[in-house]
């Protein structure tokens, strides 16, 4: 059987891992740690309030904005951001 193998774009991967973490290892065929990635990105956000504290900042009220952030659970959103993109 000749099968033909896909090429995948590394630089493709690495894109799509920056701007939404796990999409990178869904594109490259690695299912379970793109979902486990993407599932740890919605708790690390809801968790550290991220996305409503963004909102509000753009609103121009950013000291609510730094009020609703919680620095705990934020810290890990770098780490996260970065973890996909190492480990293509």
């Amino acid at each position: 059987m000749n099968e033909r193998k896909l090429y995948k774009s590394p630089l493709s991967a690495l894109l799509w891992s920056a701007a939404f973490p796990g999409f990178g290892q869904l594109y490259n065929g690695d299912y379970f740690i793109g979902l486990l990635l993407m599932l740890c990105t919605a708790v690390i956000n809801f968790g550290s309030n991220l996305n409503m504290s963004v909102y509000v900042a753009f609103k121009g009220n950013f000291g609510m904005a730094s009020e609703l952030f919680h620095p705990e659970w934020g810290i890990f959103s770098c780490r996260l951001l970065l973890l996909p993109v190492a480990s293509l």
